[in-house]
């Protein structure tokens, strides 16, 4: 709705999530630093969004996924439940592909760029995006609090092409602080758990006119490749994955880095050991 309800705020959980108080709130996101992503208002509670997030590879495991509500304890209670307002969507479903933003006038822009600090994201109505999926996940009722949905799999997917494409479909909340009255959606925390195959990368064929037309996974291609252990990009990448020359970890020979500085990262993020070992 605003600029800084942004869908980048779902990508890393909030100071307040868990504090499920005005107190908590009054910390983080109750004042002109929203820690959530906002719909715009509608007078439908049919209406439909999606939330495009950047994954930490064009390979991975997937194991299961969350979403998290946003409940807005700074509101006025809701007449019909004697609550504060809790902005969930009724249903969610995920897919996973390689997807473009087509803007208005029909040019497209690939949605993410490389971000050293977390995935990136985007957020549209539905329609106004295309791609290639790999995998498209069932779809799930979501509960009106902050527990949202959080469902492991029962076996690991394998998912190709770097990008999550999050379905939020129809809304049950109205807006209970203006008396316009109006539909909106709130996500506070969007999660895919799983792992980034490091040594493999997964993207569109580059020859489509030889893909069965009747099995999805013709249409992508799985290959051995370098890419950096950080955030999963390569030389000669698909947009949003793309980047230059790949260097080498100096002390182990066993990983590799884009940039400087996301190798400093992973370093602290868990590499200073494994880097030990080797």
């Amino acid at each position: 709705d605003r600029e800084e309800e942004s869908a980048s705020n779902v990508v890393t959980k909030s100071k307040c999530a868990g504090t499920r108080s005005l107190e908590g709130q009054r910390r983080c996101c109750a004042g002109q630093d929203p820690c959530y992503w906002s719909s715009e208002a509608s007078d439908f509670e049919d209406s439909n969004e999606w939330l495009l997030l950047r994954m930490s590879g064009t390979a991975c495991l997937v194991s299961g996924f969350m979403l998290n509500p946003y409940r807005a304890y700074w509101q006025p209670d809701d007449d019909e439940t004697s609550q504060k307002p809790c902005y969930a969507p009724k249903q969610v479903s995920f897919e996973f592909g390689s997807f473009t933003i087509v803007e208005d006038g029909g040019e497209e822009v690939h949605s993410s760029l490389r971000n050293p600090q977390a995935p990136s994201a985007a957020s549209g109505l539905e329609g106004g995006i295309t791609g290639a999926v790999s995998v498209l996940s069932e779809t799930y009722s979501v509960h009106p609090s902050e527990d949202g949905l959080a469902i492991e799999l029962s076996r690991p997917i394998l998912v190709l092409g770097g990008m999550a494409k999050v379905h939020l479909i129809g809304r049950v909340q109205r807006q209970t602080i203006t008396p316009l009255n109006q539909f909106y959606t709130c996500i506070q925390y969007v999660g895919v758990n799983g792992v980034p195959l490091r040594s493999l990368a997964g993207f569109p064929s580059s020859n489509p006119s030889e893909a069965d037309s009747q099995s999805s996974s013709s249409l992508w291609e799985l290959k051995e490749c370098k890419q950096c252990n950080w955030c999963g990009a390569f030389p000669d990448a698909p947009p949003g994955f793309n980047c230059g020359k790949l260097n080498k970890c100096g002390q182990c020979k066993k990983v590799w880095y884009c940039k400087q500085e996301h190798q400093k990262r992973d370093w602290k993020a868990g590499h200073k050991e494994q880097c030990k070992k080797a």
